[in-house]
């Protein structure tokens, strides 16, 4: 559920929330799925928000 969450957080302009939600889902991940191609936008969301930090 973080993932999701995270994204709410990075639209609303609340990017340490953010990047806490993504990153944590994004660890969450078995290895093998942490670069799979569905999780690219959850990626890129992430470098935004720390971007924003």
């Amino acid at each position: 559920m973080s993932l999701p969450i995270g994204h709410v957080h990075l639209n609303l302009g609340r990017y340490r929330d953010a990047t806490e939600h993504l990153r944590t889902g994004l660890d969450s991940l078995p290895p093998e799925l942490r670069y799979a191609l569905w999780t690219r936008e959850a990626r890129e969301a992430l470098a935004v928000a720390e971007g924003g930090l």
